[in-house]
């Protein structure tokens, strides 16, 4: 970790009888795996099917699978997210050293959503317009999305100790975007820049995942990772961490029936409501759907970490390397898919050979993940052991 180099709000390096750094929630990564799964199913069932497929029963079951990616992408980064700056802080880190690691990390893959689009812009040699390298994308919004999430935390971390502070202020802009979506939407917001506009509530093909209401679920996820984050420091962290997601899961599971009560109410808050796009009820939902799938994830690493442990196996499981490894796996599987190399045959495959297709993708990412992913990981701590001697040096 780099220390603060700044002169107010100094913090000491951490010294050598300080905490390690845990090693990384397997659950996480393998809710987030479980969520490639879907996104590259979802993807190759898109671009090889054809028209015929898209619109029967089997095609909704594979876009409902489908569309559990991104709202859980954006939910598992602002859970993470907040974790390793609450990690920081445990570790002798300040508030804004802190906040500022994790703002670089939002800015780098905010940067690359231009890079990869500037890229498929490039390798279709003509065949893609120029605007498509604007669209705004998922990873558009994850960066973004861990830009505002540590930012509103570094502003609560700062302003006080008080967990309740930051639970109040993500809270607050959480509520707040969900809120305002509909309205958002209701507007046309003329003279705005179309950029702008793309990104407040764009739609297709300019814009798939807009900040209203996407935004919101990295949020959501962050008030999560702060009640997670707080476990380490308890004597059984196993047991803590357990209670933790069974509090949430079960108050999620309550709140799933209220919001279907509520919402079939003749009371309607807002004049227009696109429900699969806008709606808040919808938004809650999702979000609870995040806390099963955490939830169960959980439940899977506890089943076979005895497993595990019996024969010494210290290697991530398939799911939990796609997890840790998700950023290149999407940018490969993207190529791969709706790639030029592909294009004979969009919209030209049988399901038996999507089916088979699909299989064989999965293998590649799982094998891209195990044989590339330890390499990049290899290269980002030698890159930061390289920045920290540096900013020691200086």
């Amino acid at each position: 970790m780099i220390p603060d180099s700044t002169n107010e709000s100094r913090a000491p390096a951490p010294s050598k009888a300080a905490p390690t750094k845990r090693a990384r929630r397997a659950f996480i990564d393998l809710a987030r795996g479980f969520a490639v799964l879907c996104m590259i199913e979802h993807h190759l069932f898109d671009a090889f099917m054809p028209d015929s497929f898209h619109g029967t029963p089997l095609d909704h079951f594979f876009r409902f699978m489908g569309g559990v990616a991104a709202p859980a992408f954006l939910f598992l980064a602002g859970t993470a997210m907040v974790m390793m700056m609450e990690g920081g802080l445990a570790r002798g880190l300040s508030a804004r050293a802190s906040a500022l690691l994790a703002a670089r990390r939002g800015g780098w893959i905010f940067l690359g959503a231009y890079l990869f689009r500037f890229q498929e812009w490039a390798l279709a040699m003509g065949a893609s317009p120029a605007w498509t390298m604007l669209r705004i994308d998922v990873l558009n919004c994850i960066g973004l999305a861990l830009i505002l999430t540590a930012l509103i935390w570094g502003i609560g971390a700062s302003l006080s100790n008080s967990l309740r502070l930051r639970a109040l202020l993500f809270a607050v802009a959480c509520a707040g975007i969900v809120l305002a979506a509909p309205l958002v939407w209701d507007s046309e917001f003329p003279g705005l820049p179309q950029l702008l506009f793309d990104y407040l509530r764009g739609s297709p093909p300019r814009a798939l995942f807009p900040i209203f209401p996407w935004i919101a679920y990295a949020f959501a996820g962050a008030l999560l990772g702060l009640h997670l984050a707080q476990t380490r420091s308890q004597p059984d962290s196993a047991s803590a961490e357990r209670n933790v997601l069974a509090l949430w899961t079960a108050a999620g599971t309550l709140l799933w029936f209220v919001i279907l009560r509520v919402d079939n109410l003749p009371f309607h808050l807002y004049a227009h409501l696109d429900w699969w796009r806008t709606s808040p009820a919808y938004f809650l939902l999702r979000c609870i759907s995040m806390l099963w799938l955490l939830g169960a994830a959980w439940l899977v690493e506890q089943a076979i970490a005895p497993l595990r442990a019996r024969l010494h196996w210290v290697r991530p499981g398939p799911l939990v390397a796609l997890g840790q490894h998700s950023l290149i796996i999407y940018w490969v599987h993207i190529e791969i898919v709706y790639g030029w190399l592909t294009w004979p045959y969009r919209g030209k495959v049988s399901l038996a050979h999507a089916v088979l297709a699909l299989s064989v993708l999965y293998a590649a990412m799982i094998a891209l993940a195990y044989l590339v992913g330890p390499a990049l990981d290899a290269a980002k701590s030698g890159w930061t052991r390289a920045r920290a001697r540096f900013a020691t040096a200086i």
